[in-house]
């Protein structure tokens, strides 16, 4: 009630075309302007904030022009394609100080908020195991070579990636999320959310050294990601990190009472803690009811991700998913994806952002993006 669109920006017009109706819906015709490039968008002079929702391979550079500009970012998960897109945008986010807010929105869900606290307060005793898991990337795109459908400005979309052929529907979401030309997969497109939640609960026992091995399984063809994978993150001091695909988890959901598609769970030696979108459960149950109030490590119940985005534009609160908070996580799940294509056994240093003594590896962290769609220094 309190917030008004005034701008919609798409390269595909189909796309624009459907949000302009439900935007027209609620303000009427002609109150919405529509835009076919960020940079028109961002040249207004009455826009406080911008929600990202392009390909991944897009969002930091849309994020970077935003806080160029002095505007409140709420960023759909994952933050960047690549490592180094990530350390760009932080760098212009702490230049710019504007608020910033990572669409992992189970952290404004009660039921995820208590798991944590229950992880990050002790509650469940030492920290043994986490366990998280998530649907996979798929294979099968169409391999077939066509025009670019009517509409589609496909020079624009591929922006920063590489130059290459149209293949029948690669732009739309049934396909490009399983493309490494434009995302990680699953393994980070969706797995960032159960590894963010794993991350927020351990804190900053997460970040040390961890040796990151197992099995994963990588489609051929225009899909290029992975269908399913089992890694353990073995931390030099801490607990272990497994994170697997849904298949392979399937023992985990029915052992915890969750439903099978994704979950996290914090397994420590006098308790544990299982959480989903649709559920949580607990051993012993009185941890469901445990009042959170007095204990020591507090933190802040939101229960409305986006508002609490815009809060953080006015000043009112601190967003919840900032990107030095969310960033762990986020390379966690790249580096297990890293690890896999050089097929396991790294060490992963989560506070010097690398790979200990595997140049190969560390070079997948990062790309040159195709120019002029270049990152700030290069």
């Amino acid at each position: 009630r309190d917030v008004r669109i005034v701008a919609l920006c798409d390269v595909r017009q189909d796309q624009l075309n459907e949000a302009l109706a439900l935007a027209e819906q609620r303000y009427g015709s002609n109150a919405v302007t529509r835009y076919g490039h960020h940079e028109d968008l961002l040249a207004r002079e009455d826009l406080h904030g911008v929600v990202i929702a392009s390909c991944d391979h897009w969002h930091v550079l849309h994020a970077i022009a935003a806080a160029e500009r002095g505007l409140g970012i709420y960023l759909e998960k994952p933050m960047g394609a690549r490592m180094n897109e990530v350390k760009a945008l932080r760098s212009a986010l702490h230049r710019t100080g504007v608020p910033f807010q990572l669409g992992v929105q189970q952290r404004s869900d009660e039921r995820f908020h208590r798991a944590v606290m229950l992880a990050r307060n002790g509650c469940l005793g030492e920290m043994r195991e986490v366990l998280a898991w998530c649907p996979p990337s798929v294979a099968g795109a169409p391999e077939e070579q066509t025009a670019p459908p009517p509409g589609l400005d496909y020079d624009r979309w591929l922006g920063p990636a590489p130059a290459v052929p149209y293949t029948r529907e690669r732009e739309t979401n049934k396909w490009w999320w399983h493309i490494s030309d434009y995302a990680a997969g699953f393994i980070l497109g969706w797995g960032i959310h159960p590894i963010d939640i794993a991350h927020w609960g351990l804190g900053e026992a997460a970040l040390v050294p961890m040796k990151i091995d197992g099995t994963a399984t990588y489609a051929k063809g225009v899909c290029d990601c992975a269908t399913r994978w089992d890694i353990a993150a073995e931390l030099e001091k801490g607990p272990v990190i497994r994170f697997r695909s849904t298949e392979e988890a399937a023992p985990w959901s029915e052992k915890y009472g969750l439903k099978p598609e994704h979950g996290t769970v914090f397994i420590g030696d006098r308790g544990w803690v299982a959480v989903c979108r649709s559920g949580i459960t607990a051993e012993p149950a009185s941890l469901l009811t445990l009042p959170l109030d007095s204990l020591p490590v507090q933190i802040p119940l939101r229960q409305n991700h986006l508002k609490n985005y815009l809060q953080a534009i006015r000043g009112l609160e601190p967003a919840i998913a900032p990107i030095d908070d969310t960033v762990a996580g986020e390379f966690f799940c790249h580096a297990c994806d890293i690890a896999m294509r050089e097929g396991g056994g790294l060490v992963w240093d989560p506070r010097r952002e690398e790979f200990r003594d595997a140049p190969q590896a560390n070079a997948r962290c990062s790309r040159q993006n195709r120019p002029p769609w270049l990152l700030p220094n290069g």
